[in-house]
């Protein structure tokens, strides 16, 4: 097959290279200039930290077993602290597998953030890898909604436990999961779709904790489809990405979450979501190097946006910063990994591949 794809690609590739071209003949190159700010950054290093997560799961014929992995990387006064933290477990049934260690990972890594910043020394800013936004608006995933019977169990008899555990300690765990245990009177058959419930309610609660911290958040995405600045079929960040060159960064939007049409309700604090403002500009920590995507909690001053962009472009190496790329290096789990953890814990179940 691959010879035929190589010829198919040989033969169409003027075509192709043709519709490329014309791509980035329909744009207003002007306003695009215009929204961008050149700037040099300033030597400024403050004290920060960065986490990033990872996750990796084998499914075999009966249930999945996972690992996730969250570190937290802490700049203080020129020194790197790291503080790691994991997950490894099995689930069953694994219909939802994918959807449900995204969730996990996302609890971790912003309960990591969350203890880490409340241990240590009053910290300046904390960067977390990807999208405010998007943690926000993914849906849970399940057949169907737990009745209202159990969700009103749900909410007032394990939430509170949760919100206790995040006052008092924050552990780097996902609670849920123990919790999980107390849903006695859950028929087998929708069991699944209870501990899914709880487990989205406390990604939730953790991200709101995370609106306590809005001066200190800086969350930076490395790839962007939003169209907010331009409107156009093309995203922004490819916009930007093209049309300039030099260190600096858009001017910045301030976005309401009522704007962002969020059609479906919160099942919990629903109003504090809806009622936040991001502000969201897009950065080049580095001439000619690679645009990210910033968001940040509340309406930013230029004073804050150049503080921002000056500390980020302190610690950027390749036009990324220091700290994000050295936790991902960190919390990758390959399949060699996951191999690994199988043989530990002495798993030989097929995988129903084993003829291929």
């Amino acid at each position: 097959m691959l010879d035929e794809l190589l010829e198919h690609a040989t033969s169409n590739k003027t075509l192709i290279q043709h519709e490329i071209k014309g791509l980035s003949e329909d744009f207003d190159v002007d306003a695009i200039l215009k929204t961008w700010k050149e700037r040099t950054p300033k030597q400024r290093t403050c004290d920060m930290i960065a986490e990033d997560g990872s996750f990796n799961y084998m499914t075999f014929k009966s249930f999945s077993v996972y690992a996730v992995g969250v570190e937290t990387v802490l700049y203080e006064n020129g020194v790197l602290s790291r503080f790691p933290a994991c997950d490894v477990d099995i689930l069953r049934p694994y219909k939802y597998t994918r959807n449900r260690l995204r969730l996990y990972m996302s609890i971790l890594e912003n309960k990591a953030v969350l203890n880490t910043s409340k241990n240590v020394d009053p910290i300046d800013l904390a960067l977390i890898d990807g999208s405010i936004l998007g943690s926000l608006i993914r849906p849970a995933a399940f057949t169907y909604r737990p009745n209202a019977q159990i969700r009103s169990f749900i909410e007032g008899n394990l939430l509170p436990k949760i919100e206790e555990d995040l006052t008092n300690n924050c552990s780097v765990e996902i609670l849920s999961k123990k919790l999980s245990k107390e849903l006695t009177q859950v028929q087998e058959e929708i069991k699944t779709s209870a501990n899914i419930y709880l487990e989205y309610l406390e990604h939730l609660l953790v991200l709101s904790k995370l609106f306590d911290l809005s001066d200190k958040i800086v969350s930076i995405s490395k790839l962007s489809r939003s169209t907010d600045y331009f409107h156009h079929q093309i995203p922004d960040m490819a916009l930007f990405e093209s049309f300039t060159r030099s260190s600096g960064y858009s001017e910045p939007l301030r976005v309401p979450l009522a704007q962002k049409r969020i059609k479906r309700a919160f099942p919990i604090l629903d109003a504090l979501f809806r009622k936040q403002i991001l502000t969201i500009f897009y950065v080049r920590l580095e001439d000619k190097k690679t645009v990210l995507k910033i968001e940040c909690i509340g309406s930013k001053t230029s004073d804050e946006l150049e503080f921002i962009f000056d500390n980020l472009a302190g610690i950027a190496v390749e036009g990324y910063p220091y700290l994000l790329r050295r936790a991902h290096r960190d919390v990758v789990i390959s399949n060699k990994d996951m191999h690994n953890i199988l043989r530990i814990l002495g798993i030989y179940e097929k995988t129903g591949r084993e003829m291929l």
